[in-house]
């Protein structure tokens, strides 16, 4: 059965738990090395199920979805807008608003030459994770998978900066990720070389 998103944001079932901007709890799930190597992708469900409680959606044609992207394997979001069920800009603005995050339009923003650099390419590839801003010891990203929080930890503690975390595009956002850092997958022996930095700041 589908769960309200209150409850998949706000429940207390998960023993590890983030909080949005908004102050909602989202459930952080643990990864595998596995998934270090795969980029990441808005979950199929947690977007239903947001819909759902909007009321953008009737619960046969949230069934209907869930079914199609396990079939074909495209993505979620590209299922709503290609089959006309909420426009590209309106989809991403009710993402955001959920989260309690800004939605950016990364195609009218322009992201300072010294702003990449910050976030090493290891890091922002497995994360799928753009950096946009940074203000003081603060570093603004765009993420892939906003629903995931934890990656906002992962960076936090791999950075030594604080990090707030906006909505934006999927597509422009792996679009940028491929500019500023090119394609290749992230190697683990990067990912830790750049933590074992981290820990020897002072």
């Amino acid at each position: 059965p589908l769960l309200s998103f209150a409850n998949m944001l706000g429940g207390s079932v998960c023993g590890h738990c983030a909080k949005t901007a908004s102050g909602k709890s989202v459930p952080v799930l643990p990864r595998s090395r596995k998934s270090l190597q795969t980029q990441q992708k808005m979950n199929s469900q947690q977007v239903i199920t947001l819909l759902l409680d909007e009321e953008i959606l009737e619960p046969s044609q949230a069934d209907d979805l869930l079914q199609e992207a396990i079939l074909n394997g495209k993505s979620i979001e590209v299922l709503l807008i290609e089959g006309g069920y909420i426009d590209e800009h309106r989809f991403y603005q009710v993402i955001a608003e959920a989260l309690g995050m800004d939605f950016i339009e990364l195609s009218e923003s322009e992201i300072a030459p010294e702003v990449p650099p910050l976030v090493p390419a290891s890091l922002a590839r497995v994360h799928q994770a753009l950096p946009i801003a940074a203000h003081g010891n603060t570093i603004t990203v765009a993420l892939a998978d906003p629903f995931n929080l934890s990656v906002a930890e992962d960076l936090r503690f791999a950075l030594g900066k604080e990090v707030n975390i906006v909505v934006a595009r999927v597509q422009q956002v792996e679009e940028q990720i491929s500019h500023y850092y090119g394609s290749d997958s992230p190697r683990m022996e990067e990912i830790l070389e750049q933590l074992e930095q981290n820990q020897k700041r002072p």
